[in-house]
């Protein structure tokens, strides 16, 4: 009889376990506006492909363990010829075919800081698993420019998130 009892205790241990919680960082992402740019406010968007597949391959885990994302950080960069000084703010959202426009991080008065500059992360964060579970997870930055460009401009963006997942 104890024979049996043990396996089945070791199984329903384990099933029980908590999820494990992983940080994660994307790579850095480009977001481009097309010029002309005019003051005020413009939008920047860049495309990250299959955020979390090289990561569960690495993990060997299926997409139906992840039990849930959060972005802890946000960092954002201006390329030149754009630069802090010609920032006002920045709102950065996240979308997906899938899934709806999610905000993630915001940041006013953009501060007059040279290189990657942390942005606000929001407290709400809805469908973030979702969104990073997409085939195509879309990145778009609101900014408010103090002045004209003629030509295409650039920044770039480095999130880091948690990932928790049942092992």
């Amino acid at each position: 009889m104890l024979k049996y009892i043990l396996p089945i205790f070791v199984l329903f241990l384990f099933s029980c376990s908590s999820p494990v919680v992983e940080k994660m960082t994307s790579p850095e992402l480009t977001l481009e506006m097309e010029g002309p740019i005019y003051e005020g406010a413009n939008t920047a968007i860049g495309v990250w492909k299959n955020p979390l597949e090289a990561w569960l391959k690495s993990k060997n885990i299926d997409k139906e363990k992840i039990k849930n994302i959060k972005i802890v950080s946000v960092k954002f960069q201006p390329n030149s010829p754009l630069s802090e000084k010609d920032l006002q703010e920045i709102t950065l959202q996240l979308t997906a075919k899938s899934a709806d426009m999610q905000k993630i991080a915001f940041l006013n008065p953009y501060p007059p800081k040279t290189g990657l500059v942390d942005l606000k992360v929001a407290e709400e964060q809805n469908h973030i698993l979702e969104l990073f579970l997409s085939p195509e997870l879309t990145v778009v930055a609101d900014v408010n420019i103090n002045k004209d460009f003629e030509e295409n401009l650039s920044s770039k963006i480095i999130l880091e998130f948690e990932i928790s997942y049942q092992p």
